[in-house]
């Protein structure tokens, strides 16, 4: 994040009255979690803003403080002095008003946060640092700007933002300012005990269930490297299982030993699928899912296929498999 341009932010957001705070579809805590503390901060201020989302907010990330304010409309004739496009470096993956060309102008100013490496051009002001762990680090940094200290609303939000893209600082992204921006939280009063239970226990029966099955698709390639796993429509129709359900399901084939890769398949609609893919550090997915116009991390990435179960996965393995020969002669 280039200073010039962050102090560039600062100064239109400051001037600004009405805000618009725009998260990813299918969101993730990063996403939410920064969406609201810069709302809930920014209404500190005395500015009117609007947090959108245009596929709502899942069941398990309900715990956020303040996610009730997230809507999936917003009025076609109101504007906005300013909008914030947070955690994403694609436009299509705020969906809503961003995507309407005809509305562009009552945006204002747009602004984009974000910490993936791969993305496009749409804002006014690009604030990306691909160094930063989580975009709730960024947002975190943004509001040291103004005169608003964080309380336990904005920093259980900023943590939980933390603590969810770094695996509760297991992942490789894990970094020395990610681990001091979480200790600034708990300063201010979040108690990780509690957002510890709300993201990793409190499963749903179905949940369990449908981890059952996708389990029972695991495949392997020869090698042992490559392992990947799918869920079908079908199946979710079985389990009346949601998409958030299946958040971390990539994970459970990454662990396994000898594993550098994994991938999760999920049918979004005839011969459509969405590739999530994990790293277990040595091969950058976000590379292999550029090249099928996705985006993401180094560790963790996705795109959109097109084709049969059996073409998109074999296609996958071709990718990572040249991947992984030019990891092991070194180029």
């Amino acid at each position: 994040m280039l200073e010039q341009d962050l102090r560039k932010a600062v100064d239109v957001v400051r001037a600004a009255r009405r805000v618009l705070i725009l998260s990813h579809l299918h969101p993730d805590i990063d996403t939410l979690g920064s969406a609201l503390a810069m709302h809930h901060a920014l209404s500190r201020m005395g500015k009117e803003t609007v947090v959108f989302n245009d596929s709502g907010v899942p069941p398990t990330m309900k715990f956020l403080p303040g996610s009730e304010v997230v809507v999936t409309k917003v009025n076609a004739r109101s504007r906005f002095d300013c909008t914030l496009a947070l955690d994403s470096g694609n436009r299509d993956r705020f969906g809503g008003p961003l995507m309407d060309e005809k509305q562009r102008e009552r945006l204002g100013v747009i602004i984009k946060i974000d910490h993936h490496k791969f993305g496009e051009v749409f804002a006014d002001i690009d604030l990306t640092d691909t160094d930063s762990a989580s975009t709730g680090e960024l947002v975190y940094r943004f509001l040291k700007h103004y005169p608003v200290e964080p309380d336990e609303i904005i920093a259980t939000n900023i943590y939980s933002a933390i603590v969810s893209d770094t695996g509760f600082f297991n992942y490789s992204n894990t970094s020395p300012g990610a681990m001091r921006d979480a200790a600034d939280m708990l300063e201010h009063g979040v108690k990780p005990w509690m957002v510890s239970r709300a993201i990793n226990e409190n499963k749903e029966v179905a949940d369990l269930q449908i981890l059952a099955d996708v389990l029972q698709t695991l495949q392997i390639s020869d090698c042992g490297r490559f392992a990947t796993l799918y869920v079908t429509q079908e199946m979710k129709k079985l389990r009346n299982a949601h998409t958030y359900m299946l958040e971390g399901f990539v994970n459970y084939a990454r662990s396994i030993k000898g594993v550098e890769v994994s991938a999760l398949l999920r049918e979004e609609g005839e011969g459509l699928w969405k590739a999530s893919l994990r790293s277990a550090g040595n091969v950058d997915v976000a590379e292999i899912c550029a090249k099928l116009g996705g985006g993401g991390h180094a560790n963790a990435a996705g795109c959109h296929m097109n084709g049969t179960l059996p073409s998109v996965r074999k296609k996958l393995e071709g990718l990572v498999m040249k991947r992984l020969a030019r990891l092991d002669t070194g180029k």
